[in-house]
Formats: structure tokens, C-alpha cells, sequence
């Protein structure tokens, strides 16, 4: 009796999982992301939060107490400019402004026209509160979106005055500016720093200000007509998707016409961690901020620190003296614009953007491969003055090129021809076969084959 209904109830049970997950698969068949969130769960590939046992430093010696831990830790992302390498250019030697300012220009004709960040209205906070997801990690102040919705209708107009006052005086909070840090595993051994990056958390007070600024300034922006058209990240309407839809469609239409496609995928080392505090203001000031607003935004990037928390003990407080503010919501579209400018230096190729992920590419009939490939350098080396000059930095490993042609066409181009031999300085770019893009796997016969089988793998 008693197997007879544990065998009917296994079934159940199993029948029951098995429709559950089959209507979040029909449900969700027009969001790919709950697809993938239904496949996860049925797959259980969530990663297990890994805690930090042990860190080994760079002469050898090992932690075990999470104080001392934290304390590696914190010092480890603060030197992130260190690991990843200063560059030559002294600080406020920013080359090339007349071709932003000219850029500017051609855009907004009122030279007396500027970028000055509004007034917030209570009505403006209350709906920037409302929108805020109640799943929001808590930051330094202690203070949860949770709370702040509870107490959100006595305390709009205090908060609305604050903001206010900060615009106005062009000085942001400086209990704001501190971000709570709590490291991330990535992968390799678990007691190096170099595995883990940091997830930092800042006031949620702090993101409704930025909210503000930040629609404001994009306003501004796209209403110029001042954002690069294939910058594709942090803008609505724009994604990964229609980037890679972007790129693909190219490809595609130059296979058709029996032409090849070279492509050069730029990778930037820290990009977002090592942005010049300097460079970015001059860069504000070149696209008409205002005078009291750059007042503002020098306040609002100067001047943070950030701790690292471990098992509950925090590390002392260090200050961030470079990069855009991790974790914040300005962060994004400042970086937008501090690379904007990176297509005024490109002239022989076509040039794809997303934040930090940079793809040249150009076409040609493969007789006219080795034209191509000196198209490609000359734009290639364009970015390498543009990374100088604003103190960014190349990852020469990570940096790849790419050949398309399909398998039918490669079939006719001489083997000499197949090499693209593309240099940074002295550094060879390697040429693939396949590089991962924006999360997918493009081949160089643009079939997919083996990003297929990454996913095959991924949800086994």
C-alpha cells in the first residue's frame, strides 16, 4: 500500500514540475530572459554564493580572519589603476578637444545654449520612489527602498528640499559618495583578490538624485543629437540585441555580395574603473555643461570612498580616485560620453559600440583583402592614439581579429590572403576563429555552430 502511493504521488509531483515549467516556457515565449530564467531554475545553474575562507596575498602569506580579509580586498579594487597600468599622458594633457568642440557645433547651432541640470519637483521623487524595485541591496546609510516607500509621503518634501539645495549649491552629499563593496567570485583559485570583482552598493537616496541628473542629461543629449548613432548600451531602444542584429545583418549582406568582413574586437582593460576624473569633466564642458553644473558633477565624482565587507566586518574606508562611480546610475551615461568621441577618429571602417565593448569592421571582395586590413590599421591605430590621450588602455590579450567569409567563399581566397596580421605597437592581434560578443559566439562563418554548443552545455 504504502509504495503503491509514494509511486502516485512521484508521479504527480513529476507531472506537476513538468507542466509548471512548461507554461513559464509558453508564457514567457516572447521574453527571452524568462525563457532563460524558466531553463536556469529547471537546471539549477545558479552559482552558489561562495564565501571567503582563505586569501593568499602577493608575497605568499595567508588570511584566514575576515577583518584582514576585507582589508586585502579593499586595497586590491582601490589599486585597480596600478594593476591595470598608468599611461604616459599627464593628467589634463587631453588632446583633440577642437574635434569634440567642433562636433558640438555641427550639432547645436545657439552658441549660447547649455546643459544645466533642473529643479526636482516633490512629484518628481515620489514618482522616482515608486519606481524603485523593493529588491534593491541596502547601502551604507542602512536605509532600504522599503522604507523609504513607507515613510516616502511625509518625508517627499524634506527629501525634494535636499535635492534642491544640492543643485543648487552644486555639492553632492558626501555621505552619499561612500560605497558599500562586497566581492564577487569570478572563477580560477578562491583565495587570489584578482578572482573576484567588486559589486558596490550606494545610498538609495543617492539614486533618486541621480535618476534626476541622469534623464536630464540624456534629454540633452539625444535631443542634439549629440550620441554616437551605434553606441547601443544605456539607451532606450538600443541593447545587445540590436546590436548584434546590427552587426549580423552586415555581415550577412556583404556574404551575399561575395565580399568578406573583417572584424577587430577592441577590448579596453577596466574601462569604467580607471575613467580620468579631469578628461571627463573637460569632456562635459566640450558638450556645454553649464558652469554650476560642472560644478556639480566634479563634487559628485571626487572625493568617494568605498569598504569591503566580509562575514560582517567592514574595512576602513578608502578613497576612489578614478573611474565612473561603480553600482551608481549617472556612472553608465557619463562613460557613454567619455567615449563618445572615440568615432570622430575612425574614418576608414565601420565602428560598433557598446559601453566598453568596441568592434571595427570593414568589407571588401577577398581580392582586396590586403586593402582591407590597411583600412582596418589605420582606424586601429586611431584608437590607440584615442586610448593615449585619454589615459585608457588597451588589453592587447583580450583584443582579437576576426575573418568572415563563410565556408563556400573561403574556399577561393589563397591562404596568404586568410591572415589578416593585424599589430598593437609591438603586441600581434590574434586572429580567431570564433569570439564571444555581447554574450554571443560569433564564427567566422557566421553559423553559430559553436555558440550552440556553448548553450547546449550551459543548460545540461
Amino acid at each position: 500500500m504504502y509504495k503503491h502511493k509514494k509511486r502516485i504521488v512521484t508521479n504527480f509531483i513529476k507531472k506537476s514540475k513538468q507542466r509548471y515549467f512548461q507554461d513559464s516556457i509558453e508564457e514567457n515565449k516572447d521574453d527571452p530572459k524568462g525563457i532563460w530564467k524558466a531553463l536556469k531554475q529547471l537546471a539549477k545553474t545558479q552559482k552558489p554564493s561562495i564565501k571567503i575562507a582563505e586569501l593568499t596575498d602577493d608575497h605568499g602569506n595567508k588570511y584566514t580572519e575576515p577583518q584582514e580579509i576585507s582589508e586585502i580586498m579593499n586595497n586590491f579594487f582601490i589599486n585597480i589603476l596600478k594593476q591595470v597600468g598608468d599611461n604616459t599622458t599627464q593628467a589634463g594633457e587631453f588632446l583633440h578637444e577642437h574635434v569634440i568642440a567642433e562636433f558640438v557645433s555641427s550639432k547645436i547651432l545657439d552658441d549660447q545654449a547649455q546643459f544645466s541640470i533642473p529643479e526636482i519637483t516633490s512629484k518628481d521623487v515620489q514618482e522616482i520612489i515608486d519606481k524603485l524595485s523593493n529588491n534593491k541591496a541596502i547601502g551604507s546609510d542602512g536605509i532600504s527602498v522599503k522604507l523609504l516607500k513607507l515613510i516616502a509621503p511625509v518625508f517627499c518634501e524634506p527629501l525634494t528640499k535636499l535635492l534642491n539645495y544640492s543643485i543648487a549649491t552644486n555639492t553632492f552629499p558626501s555621505a552619499w559618495k561612500m560605497a558599500r563593496v562586497t566581492p564577487l567570485y569570478k572563477d580560477g583559485e578562491r583565495d587570489q583578490s584578482n578572482n573576484y570583482r567588486p559589486i558596490s552598493v550606494l545610498s538609495v537616496l543617492s539614486k533618486i538624485l541621480e535618476k534626476h541628473v541622469a534623464k536630464s542629461l540624456m534629454n540633452y543629449l539625444v535631443n542634439n543629437n549629440l550620441l554616437y548613432e551605434l553606441q547601443s548600451a544605456f539607451r532606450e531602444g538600443h541593447s545587445t540585441e540590436s546590436a548584434l542584429i546590427k552587426l549580423t545583418d552586415q555581415i550577412l549582406s556583404n556574404m551575399d555580395q561575395d565580399n568578406v568582413t573583417g572584424v577587430l574586437f577592441i577590448d579596453f582593460k577596466k574601462a569604467f574603473d580607471i575613467v580620468d576624473h579631469q578628461i571627463m569633466l573637460k569632456k562635459l564642458k566640450l558638450y556645454r555643461a553649464s558652469e554650476s553644473t560642472l560644478q556639480w558633477f566634479k563634487s559628485y565624482l571626487t572625493n568617494r570612498s568605498q569598504f569591503v565587507t566580509i562575514d560582517g566586518k567592514q574595512s576602513r574606508p578608502q578613497f576612489v580616485t578614478h573611474g565612473v562611480p561603480q553600482g551608481s546610475v549617472l556612472g553608465p551615461i557619463l562613460f557613454l560620453l567619455f567615449v563618445n568621441d572615440i568615432p570622430l577618429h575612425v574614418s576608414n571602417s565601420n565602428l560598433d559600440i557598446f559601453a566598453d565593448d568596441t568592434t571595427l569592421s570593414a568589407s571588401t571582395q577577398w581580392t582586396n583583402i590586403p586593402s582591407m586590413v590597411q583600412d582596418l590599421k589605420k582606424d586601429l591605430d586611431s584608437i590607440c592614439n584615442w586610448s593615449i590621450n585619454n589615459k585608457m588602455v588597451i588589453n592587447t590579450e583580450k583584443t582579437k581579429s576576426m575573418l568572415v567569409t563563410g565556408k563556400r567563399l573561403r574556399k577561393k581566397i589563397p591562404d596568404e590572403h586568410l591572415q589578416m596580421d593585424l599589430a598593437l605597437g609591438s603586441t600581434t592581434v590574434s586572429q580567431v576563429e570564433s569570439q564571444k560578443l555581447l554574450g554571443v559566439i560569433v564564427d567566422q562563418d557566421l553559423a553559430y555552430e559553436d555558440h550552440i554548443d556553448s548553450l547546449y552545455l550551459e543548460i545540461l
